[in-house]
């Protein structure tokens, strides 16, 4: 599949629509006397002027105002995925495959998210297009591609409820067929609350020790760090691919790709990590 920047499916106009909705909404609630409108903020602005950078077709001047925007706390799905479409359209796709990685962990069902993902993806070599994520690493991944920890934190008090109301209607009910269903309802509920824990405790774990991380420029892969007259190129990975970072040396990291169970040394400046969605 051909990814043209008319490609990928896009918001560019939800951050200033969220901006002007912002500004008329405190008009429409103001009282009867004549009060000052309310300022947009730093972000607001940010945004506002990133959309009309990406209206014109300035789309490294777009991509510089959303991440100057993200930077001061923007934090919505759709920011970053205005990110990713503008550092796609200026000819980034490493850095694209970074905000809408950021965007699919605030949002990993969002339909949009997912067709400009797998767009980007596939304009990778077969081999390379997928994770380098293994075991119960894999497993991990592959369940963040559907739930958030956000999803995973409501589920787990929607169990802690029904297992409140499950141990309360178990004392009161009487012996015999509603007892019975309440302590099943009370046992799953249990149960999905625990999966609940572990599910977040596995997250958090491998967030924490090897954060998902993208190559952001086409980069030669080598056997080890140092000057490039002293090393040997052991492959070649074009920006967008996913990457599994095993350790840090200095300006160098060493790292895992999908296809291959070798590893070699790139700068550090061509790879970024993604930080995991609160």
């Amino acid at each position: 599949m051909s990814l043209s920047p008319s490609t990928p499916r896009r918001r560019a106009g939800l951050a200033a629509a969220a901006v002007l909705l912002t500004m008329l909404g405190s008009r429409l609630a103001a009282p009867a006397q004549a009060q000052a409108p309310s300022r947009p903020t730093a972000v607001e602005r940010l945004l506002a002027e990133a959309a009309r950078a990406s209206g014109t077709g300035a789309h490294d001047d777009a991509a510089r105002l959303y991440e100057a925007a993200v930077s001061g706390g923007a934090s919505d799905p759709a920011v970053h995925f205005n990110l990713g479409n503008a550092w796609l359209a200026a000819g980034a796709p490493g850095r694209a495959a970074v905000a809408y990685a950021r965007a699919a962990a605030l949002a990993p069902r969002d339909a949009d998210i997912r067709h400009n993902r797998a767009a980007l993806r596939a304009q990778l070599p077969p081999a390379l297009a997928g994770t380098p994520a293994t075991g119960w690493r894999g497993a991990v991944a592959v369940s963040q591609t559907w739930i958030g920890m956000a999803d995973l934190g409501r589920l787990a008090l929607a169990a802690w409820w029904a297992l409140a109301a499950a141990a309360i209607a178990s004392r009161r009910a009487r012996p015999g067929a509603m007892r019975r269903i309440a302590r099943l309802v009370a046992t799953a509920a249990a149960a999905v609350l625990m999966a609940c824990g572990a599910a977040a405790a596995a997250w958090i774990a491998d967030a924490r020790t090897q954060p998902a991380a993208f190559v952001v420029e086409a980069v030669p892969v080598s056997d080890g760090p140092g000057s490039p007259e002293e090393l040997r190129t052991v492959a070649e990975l074009p920006a967008g691919v996913e990457v599994r970072i095993l350790e840090r040396r200095r300006d160098w990291v060493r790292l895992a790709w999908p296809g291959t169970d070798g590893d070699g040394w790139v700068p550090a400046r061509a790879v970024e990590t993604v930080a995991p969605a609160n």
